[in-house]
């Protein structure tokens, strides 16, 4: 380091423990929260829905939902009706956290919280969007995941 007096200075300098010390300190702070942001694959949760006749007729129908979370999660997951066009009939919400692979089947009432009166006639499909904080604080939202549309008035398979 002959030929650059003034790095070698300079790292002399930066190189106290204290310094040192304050560098550590700032990359436990900040990283996981990169890692969140850059690394981590996305989405860190998502979902697949499936509306289906139950067994005792037209009504009332059920949902089978698969939610996959790649780290744990938890937040705020928006629940809709939407018709053919895309247009939303009514909307519910609830809070919860997610880790792992979990399926489930619920009733067409209970998945929406009772919040949302289901058309008997028009074609209509359930969605998902989520609103979820890492473990770290990272927060992110990912979705929306909707099912096939769903007639009620088609005579059943």
């Amino acid at each position: 380091m002959t030929h650059m007096p003034h790095l070698h200075g300079t790292l002399q300098r930066w190189a106290k423990p204290s310094t040192l010390l304050l560098m550590a300190m700032a990359v436990a702070y900040w990283a996981p929260g990169i890692f969140d942001r850059y690394i981590r694959d996305r989405p860190w949760i998502s979902a697949a829905l499936a509306v289906e006749r139950s067994d005792h007729g037209v009504r009332p129908m059920v949902i089978r939902e698969l939610v996959e979370a790649a780290a744990p999660v938890a937040g705020e997951r928006l629940i809709w009706v939407e018709d053919s066009r895309g247009i939303r009939l009514c909307m519910s919400h609830r809070e919860d956290s997610w880790e792992g692979r979990s399926a489930r089947t619920w009733s067409a009432a209970a998945f929406f919280d009772h919040a949302c009166a289901i058309p008997d006639a028009e074609p209509w499909r359930a969605c998902t969007r989520f609103v979820v904080s890492t473990e770290w604080g990272s927060r992110d939202a990912f979705g929306p995941y909707c099912s096939e549309l769903f007639d009620p008035a088609a005579p059943p398979a």
